[in-house]
């Protein structure tokens, strides 16, 4: 009934043993070796463990295992297929199917461990390539906070400088002011005192002038007269007598 591949059929036959015996380890096998054969690994994993927890022969453990490696291996878990395959090899080792896809299955877990592998340092470059990048943009906006620190820096220094600078030039303004104010003073004084002087100076002036005129004036009548008296004496004085 198995060999000609009517697995529905057989089904029903195994299902059927082991409602009237549930311990039956034949039943189970062939049960579990049929739902391998269907592509019904997992259900196929599951019974192949039931027998290997309820028997101890080595004849039926090996050919267990053997089932029990192809069907983890059907699900491409080569670690577990490879351990049944050794297994089924501790049990009968002179068989060489098991021992085949032992060697077949190893390779394929070695395979695997590297792709695994180089998948893990793909993962662990790309990890490392993250931090590198993070780091570089918890660098780059590091330096740009500095350099926006260091630019509010300069902006604030030069800010006060140009304050500092302002209220200099205030300040300058003021005393410029202040010192043309007292400029304005001192040349007011200055215009005053030259004007007082030129007052003064033309007072003396007038003063001296008066002076002088008033000199010149004294010697023309002080010429005059002698010019009268000199002129008196050359004329010939008249004698006059009184009679009483």
């Amino acid at each position: 009934m198995f060999n000609d591949s009517n697995y529905l059929s057989a089904d029903t036959f195994y299902i059927k043993a082991l409602q009237i015996d549930s311990n039956s380890i034949e039943a189970k096998y062939n049960f579990s070796n049929s739902q391998l054969k269907q592509g019904k690994n997992d259900i196929a994993i599951k019974g192949l463990n039931e027998i290997l927890n309820q028997t101890k022969d080595k004849e039926i453990i090996a050919k267990t295992n053997y089932n029990l490696g192809n069907a983890h291996a059907n699900k491409q878990e080569w670690d577990k297929a490879v351990d049944a395959y050794k297994n089924s090899l501790r049990n009968n080792p002179k068989d060489q199917d098991a021992r085949y896809n032992y060697a077949f299955a190893k390779n394929k877990l070695a395979k695997q461990q590297n792709q695994d592998n180089n998948k893990k340092d793909k993962n662990k470059d790309k990890k490392d390539q993250d931090k590198n990048k993070d780091k570089k943009d918890q660098e780059k906006n590091k330096n740009k906070k500095d350099k926006k620190d260091k630019k509010d820096k300069k902006d604030k220094n030069k800010d006060k400088k140009d304050q500092e600078k302002s209220k200099g030039d205030q300040d300058e303004n003021k005393g410029d002011k202040k010192k043309e104010g007292e400029n304005n003073k001192n040349k007011t004084d200055q215009q005053k005192k030259e004007e007082q002087s030129k007052a003064k100076a033309q007072k003396v002036k007038k003063k001296q002038a008066e002076q002088i005129l008033r000199q010149l004036d004294k010697n023309e009548k002080n010429i005059q007269q002698k010019l009268i008296r000199a002129k008196m004496k050359k004329q010939p004085r008249k004698k006059i007598d009184k009679d009483w």
